[in-house]
């Protein structure tokens, strides 16, 4: 069984932008390894 996870607080907005960013970046990196696209909403829109 999966244990329920509890919050402790909310992030602050630095944390929500640095999860932001380290998502962003691991998804970029995983993706350019594999010959895919990272983001692609976020290339159509530069």
């Amino acid at each position: 069984q999966i244990e329920e996870l509890n919050v402790v607080r909310p992030l602050s907005l630095p944390e929500r932008a640095v999860a932001l960013a380290l998502a962003v970046s691991l998804d970029s990196d995983y993706f350019s390894r594999r010959g895919g696209w990272g983001l692609p909403f976020l290339i159509a829109t530069e």
